[in-house]
């Protein structure tokens, strides 16, 4: 939408305040908006702000799953020494995006790490 593409433009204008402030009004109008959600986390993963980039992942993949925010969710618990609940975040992944080669090779690879046996 309209605040998504604003927020956009100021994000690619480095003005960070400006599109968090946008991205968030989109929000308002739709919490589970993807757009929104993913933006937010990268902004939060910027300020380094784990727990709120956490949080609108989270979110971003409620409606709209994407192998990206599935990735960077367990990698924020693989930083975490969260290896088991990245496991399971990749799984679920996995399960609602079977053909994602990403997600699936990530599996494979925390798989190979752990020893675990598919």
């Amino acid at each position: 939408g309209y605040y998504n593409q604003v927020g956009d433009a100021y994000f690619a204008n480095r003005e960070f305040r400006l599109a968090q402030i946008n991205y968030e009004l989109a929000r308002s109008n739709d919490f589970l908006n993807h757009h929104s959600n993913y933006a937010l986390a990268t902004l939060a993963n910027l300020e380094k702000n784990v727990e709120a980039e956490r949080t609108y992942l989270k979110e971003s993949v409620r409606r709209q799953p994407s192998e990206q925010a599935y990735i960077r969710l367990a990698n924020i618990m693989l930083n975490e020494d969260r290896n088991l609940d990245a496991l399971l975040q990749l799984r679920e992944g996995a399960k609602k995006l079977p053909k994602s080669f990403k997600i699936n090779n990530n599996l494979a690879l925390l798989y190979a790490q752990n020893k675990v046996v598919d």
